[in-house]
Formats: C-alpha cells, sequence, structure tokens
C-alpha cells in the first residue's frame, strides 16, 4: 500500500454520534482488528487520536531482528504496520458513513472467525 496515496484519499468521519453507534455496534460484535500495535480503544478513536498513533508506528523503535518476518526490514516492517492501521482507520470511517460494503466486509470477517 502506498501510504501517501492512501492518506491522501483518507475520508475522515469524526463525527461524534457517528464515531458513538459504531463503536457500539462493533463492540456488540466483539470485532477487534489486529493492528500490529498497541492502540488502545481503537474503534472509537477519531483523527485526533489515530494521526498520533500512525506516526508513534511510523517511528517506532527497532524490534530484534528475530522478530521480523523473512524477507523485512525494519522499515518495511514500520511501513506493513502502519499501512495495516491505516487500513483497519480506513474501514472503519466507512462503517461511521454507513457504506453497506464496508459493512459486508466486517460481517465476512466476524464469519470467519
Amino acid at each position: 500500500m502506498d501510504l501517501e496515496k492512501a492518506l491522501k484519499d483518507l475520508v475522515i468521519t469524526d463525527d461524534p454520534e457517528k464515531i458513538a453507534r459504531t463503536t457500539d455496534i462493533l463492540e456488540r460484535m466483539k470485532y477487534r482488528p489486529i493492528l500490529l500495535s498497541d492502540f488502545k480503544d481503537f474503534i472509537s478513536a477519531d483523527s485526533k487520536r489515530f494521526f498520533p498513533e500512525l506516526e508513534k508506528v511510523l517511528n517506532s523503535p527497532d524490534v530484534d531482528d528475530s522478530q521480523l518476518p523473512e524477507g523485512d526490514d525494519q522499515e518495511s516492517f514500520r511501513k506493513k504496520k502502519a499501512s495495516l492501521l491505516l487500513y483497519h482507520y480506513k474501514l472503519l470511517n466507512r462503517l461511521r458513513r454507513d457504506e453497506p460494503e464496508a459493512w459486508d466486509e466486517i460481517n465476512e470477517l466476524m464469519e470467519d472467525d
């Protein structure tokens, strides 16, 4: 994923009512995306909380080389973690806008679990 393009294409929904409604639905579904970071309460995050976390991931310290996926270096691993975080945040914003395809995607993910 091209991070710059993905960030440019990001449509943010920071309406507190939409965030609360979506969070409530996702919590009842027990939805917990795998983020590869320690982002607390991700599903209720607005952009004021998201962007510092994304920056934190991009500037995170190196992990032990033995923990890197095969073929990754430290920088590519950071970018993968940031891409994953951004992917889930984009999906979250689509859910907040009540996009049916986004809810279909969540339902498919939850059925697989």
